[in-house]
């Protein structure tokens, strides 16, 4: 069950982040973080997508390692 709501939560924010990706306004990286964080709990092969993404990927590693988001990342916000 818990795995299960996890994958929910994590598909969710990936929605949430592909709808950034449109409305200028919202913000991606955030919420494919979060998606991240919850697929590192149910899905290892939905986070391995996320972390292997030529242009998700490389915010989502920089805020696992480092805890920050990339100056680029920040000044297309």
């Amino acid at each position: 069950m818990r795995r299960t709501t996890f994958k929910i939560l994590g598909l969710g924010f990936v929605l949430i982040g592909l709808i950034g990706v449109v409305l200028p306004l919202l913000p991606t990286t955030i919420f494919f973080i979060l998606a991240a964080a919850c697929f590192a709990r149910s899905s290892p092969e939905l986070e391995a997508r996320i972390l292997g993404h030529p242009h998700i990927g490389p915010p989502v590693k920089a805020w696992r390692d480092h805890g920050v988001i990339p100056p680029k990342a920040k000044m297309f916000a």
